[in-house]
C-alpha cells in the first residue's frame, strides 16, 4: 500500500512539474469524470491543479469554444 501511495505521489509531482495547466486539467477530467458536476469547490480543484481559480475558469471557457 505504501508503494502504491508513493507511485501516485510521484506521478502527481511529475505532472505538476512537467505538464501545462491545460494538460493537468485534461488528466483530472480523465481520472475523475464529472468532477465539475459534483459538490467540489472550484477553489479546491484549482489548488489541486496548482493554478488560480481565474486560470481554471479561463481554461474551462476555452474548452467550451
Amino acid at each position: 500500500m505504501a508503494e502504491d501511495s508513493y507511485a501516485i505521489m510521484r506521478e502527481r509531482t511529475f505532472n505538476l512539474l512537467t505538464k501545462s495547466a491545460k494538460e493537468r486539467l485534461d488528466l483530472l477530467e480523465a481520472y475523475f469524470p464529472g468532477v465539475f458536476e459534483k459538490d467540489v469547490l472550484v477553489d479546491h480543484i484549482a489548488s489541486y491543479l496548482g493554478i488560480t481559480r481565474q486560470s481554471l475558469s479561463r481554461l474551462q471557457r476555452e474548452k467550451e469554444i
